[in-house]
């Protein structure tokens, strides 16, 4: 979303979104695989520090060929406008990419936490930050 021309994004941005990047989820894997014990018992996999949306596009933005949106649309319109989407999804069976459950769920905070793991003794290895930047630079030779 952020890659080439952002136009606008959704709401003020101030939720948090649990993200984890591939590094972390072998990583914590591997961790979990030493800790196995009789019995049922499950961890979170998620990146620290835990972030809210705008921080989350602010890391992307900051490398080369993505850049930050130039509006901002409240949710409740953006929701709104989704509901005018939902009629012709609804009336045809078509999947559009703009409806309202997606532009709630833009919305919405997915904010899960690994402390459980982490008390166990796991420690990320890898920064945020690195992450982002490496799915970015993968993302842009992708696309080149």
């Amino acid at each position: 979303m952020l890659h080439k021309r952002p136009w606008l994004t959704i709401g003020n941005g101030k939720h948090i979104k649990s993200i984890v990047s591939l590094t972390t989820v072998i990583d914590m894997i591997r961790f979990a695989i030493t800790q196995i014990k009789p019995g049922y018992e499950h961890f979170n996999c998620i990146d620290e520090p835990y972030i809210t949306l705008s921080e989350l596009m602010q890391l992307i933005a900051n490398n080369q060929g993505f850049s930050m949106p130039k509006f901002k649309v409240p949710l409740s319109l953006a929701i709104a406008i989704g509901f005018v989407f939902d009629i012709p999804c609804k009336l045809l069976s078509i999947d559009l990419p703009v409806n309202s459950d997606r532009m709630r769920k833009f919305g919405t905070a997915t904010h899960f936490t690994a402390e459980k793991i982490r008390s166990a003794g796991f420690v990320q290895k890898q920064s945020i930050e690195q992450s982002i930047t490496e799915m970015c630079d993968w993302y842009i030779d992708s696309v080149n």
